[in-house]
């Protein structure tokens, strides 16, 4: 599982995803990965704190 201190630099973050899928991640896996983490900290810095409020209002979203 990558945490977020894997994201101290590039390299620590491919060498987790490494140890984790046993290959590289590629352009769009570092993207997703990047967007997660700017997700992350937007919702910590919001002080949200309960999770499952934050999960219902995600579930409301539409993907279509």
């Amino acid at each position: 599982m990558l945490r977020a201190s894997d994201k101290a630099s590039a390299k620590q973050f491919s060498d987790a995803f490494y140890q984790n899928w046993g290959r590289r991640p590629t352009y769009y896996n570092a993207a997703v990965m990047a967007s997660l983490y700017h997700l992350e900290g937007a919702i910590m810095g919001s002080g949200v704190g309960d999770g499952s409020r934050l999960k219902a209002s995600m579930d409301g979203f539409s993907t279509t």
